[in-house]
């Protein structure tokens, strides 16, 4: 293995600090929120990436802490799990931090199910059941797997009321990009149900009880553009988004030594999508979406193109780890270099980046990027352990 450049360590303890400094001690356990400001809510989509940076740390107890805490709270009529926790409202808390008043988590927690939008995630479930089983990997604790066996059968069963001619749909505001009025099926939404299920059902040893309605031949179909040779973000729509090519190759949806894979990996290498028209290290979404697609409240606070032009914590430390994965470790070394010193001047892992050079952390008259951000100071440090075998 090429030696492990001195900026790596260096990233390692700035990510690893931005990560435990958003860890609280609750009556529940220690329990990940997202961030230290805004962002101070236990929301599952972001704990449930960040949660692989915890895992490298050997937080295994923190992560199953949370993981109970939100199946215990699970919505009984259709096993919704909550788009989060909180002991107040969580627009409140985004005001008050906004006016300077961040407010630490108080002892009773309440589950919110939907959005500033009035909109369910969509991606929450399966991001909750991918996480169980990385954890299960991680400990090799397979009876607690089973244990819970029923209830995470329970909570892929959500998307049975969702699914239409063989495919999800969504609502709007609905997944990551909830800047963005998706309403299409979109292809990440399918990927992360499609390797939850297998990867449960193989976890259960075929135990899952499937009909096996979501079909990887359905979604090549619907989502992939051989013109450019990458996934569409949205049926029938020309964007081409950051996240699902990475996290085809992260989560072996497409083996990243193989044929298919090597090809996947060289049309993202060439397409504006991988840097970014500012030549940065990548924007999460090519071309721009319509202005008419953006939330108003995302326009107001100055994020027109929060999930089009910006820069990512999360993708950028995914782009890394899916280069070396690929067997493009020069590529790995120059994000993981250009990172660390992004991440060093900053003295920790903030949200998202202007697309222009030098990609300082975005900041509004309304809006400050995150910062420490759990979710990518965790999947800086699970692209470090990709590199390095282990900790730097």
């Amino acid at each position: 293995m090429p030696a492990v450049p001195e900026e790596c360590r260096q990233l390692w303890n700035h990510a690893r600090r931005s990560l435990l400094a958003n860890l609280e001690d609750h009556p529940e356990g220690r329990l990940l929120t997202a961030g230290r400001r805004q962002f101070r809510s236990l929301w599952t989509r972001d704990f449930c990436y960040a949660a692989r940076g915890l895992l490298a740390l050997g937080e295994v107890d923190a992560v199953r802490a949370q993981l109970e805490a939100l199946m215990r709270r699970r919505r009984a009529r259709d096993g919704q799990i909550p788009r989060g926790l909180d002991s107040m409202p969580s627009p409140l808390r985004v005001l008050l931090a906004v006016l300077g008043f961040p407010r630490p988590l108080g002892p009773r927690l309440r589950p919110e199910f939907r959005g500033e939008h009035g909109t369910a995630p969509i991606d929450s479930n399966a991001l909750f059941v991918l996480c169980c089983l990385r954890w299960a990997r991680q400990t090799g604790d397979a009876g607690w797997l089973r244990r819970h066996a029923r209830t995470l059968r329970g909570v892929l069963d959500y998307y049975q009321a969702r699914r239409r001619d063989g495919l999800i749909w969504q609502p709007a505001f609905s997944d990551w990009q909830d800047s963005v009025r998706r309403t299409r099926p979109c292809f990440l939404t399918h990927l992360l149900l499609f390797c939850a299920e297998q990867g449960l059902d193989r976890a259960l040893d075929g135990g899952l009880g499937r009909d096996g309605w979501l079909q990887r031949e359905r979604i090549e179909g619907v989502f992939f553009d051989p013109d450019c040779g990458l996934y569409r973000s949205q049926a029938g729509q020309p964007h081409i988004s950051l996240d699902g090519q990475l996290l085809a190759l992260d989560l072996g949806f497409i083996e990243p030594q193989s044929a298919r894979g090597q090809a996947l990996y060289a049309s993202l290498r060439s397409h504006p999508v991988w840097r970014g028209e500012a030549g940065g290290p990548g924007c999460a979404t090519w071309p721009d979406y319509p202005r008419s697609a953006i939330s108003w409240t995302t326009r107001l606070v100055g994020l027109r193109h929060y999930h089009d032009r910006l820069i990512w914590s999360w993708l950028w430390a995914l782009s890394a780890k899916v280069a070396w994965l690929c067997g493009d470790a020069p590529a790995c070394d120059r994000l993981l270099l250009a990172l660390a010193e992004r991440v060093l001047k900053d003295d920790g892992v903030a949200e998202v980046y202007a697309a222009e050079p030098p990609h300082e952390p975005f900041r509004t008259r309304f809006y400050r990027s995150e910062q420490p951000f759990a979710w990518g100071a965790g999947m800086c440090l699970d692209a470090l352990m990709a590199r390095c075998g282990a900790n730097p």
